[in-house]
Formats: C-alpha cells, sequence, structure tokens
C-alpha cells in the first residue's frame, strides 16, 4: 500500500484514473504504480491533471501531490487593478481594424497621426474661405489611404512607396 496527500487550498473530491478515492488533504490509500490524479470539474486549478508514479511512501511519509488555483480575472479588470474605460475599447477597436496584428497597429496609428500633420499645413494654403471646413476630410482621407498603405507591408516599404506617392503628386 502506499500513501498520498492530495493539496489544494479548499476541500475537493480528488480523483484517481477518473474515478473518485477521496478528498483533498486527507490520506488516500494506493496500489504501487502510476496514477492520473485530477480534482475534476471546475476546472480552475493547475495543473488539469498529473500522471505520477507512486512507491517508497509510508504512513508518516505520504507523497504530496500539489495543485494551485488559476487566478479568476474578471471582465473589465486589468492586471492593475484599473478599470478598462469605454473609450480605451473604442481605441483598441479602432487600432485592431486598421492592423490585424500588434505591430502593424502600432505602425498604422503612428502613420494616421503623421498623415493628419502633414495633410493639415497643405489644405490651408489652398483654401481663402476660412468658414470652410475643407481640411478635416482632406485630412481623414489620407490619414484612410496611409493606413491601406501600412497595414498589409512593413513599415519600410509603406514609408518608400507613400515617399513616391507624394513626390508624384509635387511635380504635377
Amino acid at each position: 500500500m502506499e500513501f498520498v496527500i492530495v493539496v489544494y487550498p479548499t476541500e475537493r473530491d480528488v480523483f484517481v484514473g477518473g474515478g473518485p478515492l477521496g478528498k483533498t488533504g486527507k490520506k488516500l490509500k494506493l496500489q504501487t504504480g502510476t496514477h492520473t490524479f485530477d480534482l475534476d470539474v471546475p476546472l480552475d486549478y493547475a495543473p488539469a491533471a498529473q500522471t505520477i508514479p507512486v512507491s517508497g511512501t509510508t504512513k508518516l511519509d505520504p507523497l504530496l501531490v500539489v495543485f494551485t488555483p488559476k487566478p479568476v480575472m474578471r471582465a473589465g479588470v486589468r492586471r492593475g487593478g484599473k478599470k478598462i474605460t469605454k473609450r480605451a475599447g473604442r481605441k483598441t477597436a479602432k487600432t485592431a481594424k486598421a492592423g490585424k496584428t500588434a505591430k502593424t497597429a502600432k505602425t498604422a496609428k503612428k502613420s494616421v497621426k503623421r498623415a493628419k500633420k502633414a495633410a493639415k499645413p497643405a489644405v490651408k494654403k489652398r483654401t481663402n474661405n476660412p468658414t470652410k471646413k475643407a481640411g478635416k476630410t482632406t485630412a481623414k482621407k489620407a490619414a484612410k489611404k496611409t493606413v491601406r498603405n501600412t497595414a498589409s507591408k512593413s513599415p519600410r516599404k509603406a514609408a518608400a512607396k507613400h515617399a513616391k506617392r507624394t513626390a508624384r503628386k509635387s511635380r504635377d
């Protein structure tokens, strides 16, 4: 006979080889051999199951099988404990649409800012009517073009392509 104690912070049923054998924190008697230990559902512990060879134990020196609880993450809470705001959620959704991966999303966001800065002075020089709001729409169009060019390619290629296009426009 071999002796095992399954350790978990709360009392739960212990399953050995798929069948119930006892409770956590209590000494369990097993035959010598390899056994699979788990705590069944809910799977709020790690590892999900442990397959361990059991031999050479005594009643005074049992084998310890340790399970740890998984950390519980609530919806809307970051690891730092701050709640995610609606605005932050919208920003991440926009950047995710602009670029599929985190790297392209970050690049797309930077290029949108650059395009807006570059488009504003050019529009101001062209318009003589101060009541007209033409600058905003032109900046948005330029930003969208830049995002389209950047989202699927590397930043270096996209920047080169953008430079070529602006050079062509200035020649005309």
